[in-house]
């Protein structure tokens, strides 16, 4: 019962938040070209790091586990806020990871590299501080090796984010499999609860967003694609087993290296089976 309230809070507060966001970031001039070349709002997926946060808190109120169980929430918001100063000020003209390195080289700080650099020490700062509390004896290569898995999965829904929905679709079977699977998330280790709680939270806050990304009326933005990447590299963060991290870190590596030297779309594009999975519901 306390999840089914907890998720309602999660959702709502997602919901709330999407319909103020839209209004913002239009006032603030966050308009954006899609692929159709269709001008809509930009940053709107805010709102699924503040529903998140807010679901947890009231999991955490109503008696379930400790306040570590809001860590991971908090964590994510801070990569949705990251995201959404990318959002707001972010130079178009440069993208890529190996853009905003090669301009920091050249003493050009982007927006993008403040959001690297900073998603990157988030990522170490909760390795090393969090992942400790549910296991004291862990190695300093396994840390660096889950700080990698939350950095990496923040980045690789951003690389997703180029059609209405596509890292919003990604998101949401990766975790059905999960909860299907009864994967254990570490804010459910760290607050003792034993259930996915955190997965379904994160479906929740979510849900309110896909139609409108679906429909193209807004853009998740970085804000919204950098946190739900985040949400599942904090979840999963000492979680795994030292082969599947590496393995997993590996895989979005190779994600990194073919999106910055061709194209994911059309990879998708060229899938059979995944083309009518990123298709599905989108308006041509």
């Amino acid at each position: 019962m306390d999840i089914i309230v907890a998720s309602f809070a999660a959702l709502l507060t997602s919901a709330i938040s999407l319909q103020l966001l839209v209004r913002i970031t239009r006032t603030m001039g966050m308009v954006r070209e899609n692929f159709a070349g269709t001008s809509i709002p930009v940053g709107t997926g805010l709102a699924f790091s503040l529903g998140l946060a807010v679901g947890s808190i009231v999991y955490v109120a109503m008696g379930n586990g400790s306040t570590w169980y809001l860590l991971p929430g908090f964590t994510v918001l801070l990569f949705g806020v990251l995201g959404f100063i990318d959002d707001r000020w972010g130079d178009r003209s440069i993208g890529g990871f190996a853009g905003h390195i090669g301009a920091l080289l050249k003493g050009i700080l982007t927006t993008g590299a403040v959001k690297a650099l900073g998603g990157g020490m988030i990522a170490l700062l909760f390795a090393f501080t969090v992942i400790p509390l549910i296991d004291p004896d862990v190695g300093i290569l396994r840390l660096l090796l889950d700080a990698a898995l939350i950095a990496l999965a923040s980045n690789t829904f951003n690389l997703f984010d180029l059609r209405p929905a596509r890292a919003q679709k990604v998101f949401l079977v990766l975790l059905v499999v999960l909860i299907a699977a009864g994967a254990t998330s570490l804010a459910d280790i760290l607050s003792g609860s034993g259930i996915s709680s955190y997965w379904v939270l994160a479906v929740a806050a979510t849900l309110p967003l896909f139609l409108g990304d679906l429909r193209a009326r807004f853009m998740l933005g970085d804000s919204g694609s950098n946190a739900i990447g985040a949400a599942v590299g904090v979840g999963l963060a000492g979680t795994l087993g030292t082969p599947a991290l590496i393995t997993v870190v590996a895989v979005m590596l190779l994600i990194h290296w073919y999106g910055e030297v061709h194209s994911i779309t059309k990879l998708i594009e060229a899938t059979p089976g995944l083309r009518q999975l990123d298709e599905l519901g989108r308006k041509h």
